[in-house]
């Protein structure tokens, strides 16, 4: 991953000295087999990025059952467990 940023910050470089002005000669050797590589980092991490929004949608599906009541009762049961120690720490912290 490291000489893939590298390259990027290569081809921006050049990119950006040959906007500027600069002759062919005057630029790092890049050129086209750098913007293939680059190309093909940035598809490899959209591939990347693709896998995990797959793996957590997944997850959550199994998370979520199929019974359509289940994540409400976990969300009130949540919601009176979270009630029940605030009330704890009140009792506790009263002298």
């Amino acid at each position: 991953m490291e000489a893939t940023e590298a390259l990027v910050l290569q081809v921006a470089s050049n990119r950006a000295r040959a906007e500027a002005g600069a002759r062919a000669d005057d630029l790092a050797p890049v050129g086209e087999d750098a913007e293939a590589l680059m190309s093909l980092a940035v598809e490899e991490m959209r591939q990347k990025v693709r896998k995990l929004r797959v793996a957590n949608d997944c997850e959550e599906t199994l998370l979520i059952p199929g019974d359509p009541m289940r994540p409400h009762l976990f969300a009130a049961f949540w919601s009176l467990t979270k009630r029940l120690a605030e009330l704890a720490g009140r009792v506790r912290a009263r002298p």
